[in-house]
């Protein structure tokens, strides 16, 4: 565990637990009982054990960096509002989906593109956006449209931001 990435994960979930204190919204004619088991669903955060994430590494051939190896552990099965509204794989199988399903569209938008080794797919939004973490940590996002596999890079302390 490299604690100083534990940090900064367990401080991105009491921001995500702070915003669910004052939510944006309120609740009219929802029975109280349904809303507060709705609000406290949107504060349940569960990771992978570390021998789930080694699965997850030999199942894709990838070696996982270090920053993705630590949100898997705070946030792999479960991340409150983290990327609320994108589909984020939960499962092993769901993760190997989500690689295939991007080859999938890339290959579909560009015929002749390859998928480049060490890029593992984690999210994707409404079905033309993917964002995948590359061996260097770094964290590429995929427009459909673009061309593969230039797309913008994030810096991983810029995703992660707190």
């Amino acid at each position: 565990m490299d604690n100083d990435l534990d940090g900064q994960f367990e401080l991105i979930k009491n921001r995500l637990i702070d915003m669910e204190k004052v939510p944006p919204f309120r609740f009219i004619w929802t029975e109280t009982e349904m809303a507060d088991e709705y609000m406290s669903s949107r504060c349940v955060f569960e990771g992978w054990t570390d021998h789930q994430i080694e699965e997850l590494s030999e199942r894709l051939g990838e070696t996982l960096p270090i920053q993705f190896r630590t949100y898997l552990r705070h946030f792999g099965t479960s991340r409150g509002l983290l990327f609320v509204g994108s589909d984020v794989p939960n499962s092993i199988e769901e993760f190997a989906n989500l690689k295939m399903e991007c080859i999938s569209l890339i290959r579909e938008t560009q015929p002749r593109a390859v998928w480049i080794k060490g890029c593992i797919p984690f999210l994707m939004h409404q079905g033309y956006t993917v964002e995948y973490v590359s061996e260097d940590s770094y964290v590429w996002y995929w427009i459909e449209g673009e061309e593969w596999p230039m797309g913008s890079k994030k810096a991983p302390n810029h995703y992660w931001h707190i």
